[in-house]
């Protein structure tokens, strides 16, 4: 393709200089490595045709136009509902058979990139990807060396500051400490040996306070587990006024139910004597008379008065005699 027509695609961008900027890769100094890939990208990937597309859409905008008016001016109640969504379905058929056909043409511009798509993913970007894979694992893994010899080193610095400040109960990791590449590459790395010691002095300074201050082991408990100074005092005068606040109002307590029972004896005693009381002597049940012994004979009357016609009773007052007789009972 003509240089002239590049850049007429391109104006804000000279193709000359674009392409001096990729086009060889130069090997790095003292590094034994295949050739590197010397690319012209203009040559590599390059725009044959642009698509060209032919089209009357403006053709057709004043009817589209003059179709949303006339649906934004129609009035939809229910006797007109039916008419609305007929033409709702007309407006929605139209612009499906446009929008097919744009899905088309589209499909046809895509389907060539798509393709060019394909073939630079494989030819460039995968070898691409397994290539800055391998350099980043290699320089990681450098780094990583050269840091942790670096915090070997300032790890026996922070055991000597330790044991020297008397504070053996600190360890690395309460610090922080992070071992950065210009530190770990310096051959004495002040300014990561001046946090050390700052932080250790400044742990011994505190526990010193923590020494002449009371409730000193309670805090000095607090203080390693926070190593704030501040932090460690607020949590345990909170703490012994929570105590104190408990034993206060255990002591108001007592001191209610003292006076509450000092208030009762006061009022027993002023009451007046209550009289003496008097036993009487236990009274004697009567006993139970006994069942009285009825002689061989004896007599008695019985009278019987009823409402009932004669006629009636009789045959009762009959079976009633019967009955005696046959239980033996004499009388009269």
């Amino acid at each position: 393709m003509p240089r002239r027509k590049m850049e007429d695609m391109n104006p804000g961008v000279n193709p000359d200089k674009a392409n001096d900027s990729i086009e060889t890769l130069t090997p790095v100094e003292g590094v034994n490595a295949v050739e590197s890939p010397n690319m012209n990208a203009l040559e590599l990937i390059e725009v044959v045709q642009l698509p060209t597309f032919r089209e009357q859409l403006r053709t057709i905008k004043d009817r589209w136009e003059l179709v949303a008016a006339d649906c934004e001016a129609m009035d939809c109640t229910d006797e007109t509902l039916q008419t609305v969504k007929a033409r709702r379905a007309d407006v929605n058929k139209a612009f499906e058979i446009l929008e097919a056909r744009r899905k088309t043409v589209k499909q046809a511009v895509m389907t060539p990139y798509n393709r060019l798509e394909d073939v630079y993913r494989e030819c460039v970007t995968e070898p691409y990807k397994k290539a800055i894979a391998a350099l980043s694992g290699k320089i990681t893994a450098t780094e990583n060396g050269i840091k942790n010899d670096c915090e070997q080193r300032m790890r026996a610095y922070f055991d000597e500051m330790r044991q020297r400040e008397r504070v053996d109960w600190l360890t690395w990791e309460m610090g922080g400490f992070k071992i950065d590449m210009a530190s770990a590459r310096a051959k004495t790395p002040a300014k990561l040996m001046s946090l050390i010691a700052d932080f250790v002095v400044g742990v011994a300074r505190d526990v010193k306070s923590i020494q002449d201050m009371e409730y000193a082991a309670e805090i000095m408990d607090e203080y390693k587990r926070s190593r704030s100074l501040g932090c460690a005092i607020d949590i345990v005068q909170s703490r012994h006024k929570r105590i104190e606040e408990e034993r206060r109002q255990a002591v108001a307590r007592e001191e209610a139910m003292r006076r509450e029972r000092e208030a009762v004896a006061r009022v027993e005693a002023a009451a007046p004597a209550a009289p003496p009381v008097i036993l009487e002597p236990p009274v004697k049940v009567p006993a139970k008379p006994a069942k009285p012994e009825f002689p061989e004979s004896f007599g008695f009357v019985m009278h019987f008065t009823s409402k009932t016609q004669w006629d009636a009773v009789k045959p009762k007052l009959l079976e009633l005699k019967e009955i005696i007789l046959k239980e033996g009972i004499r009388f009269d």
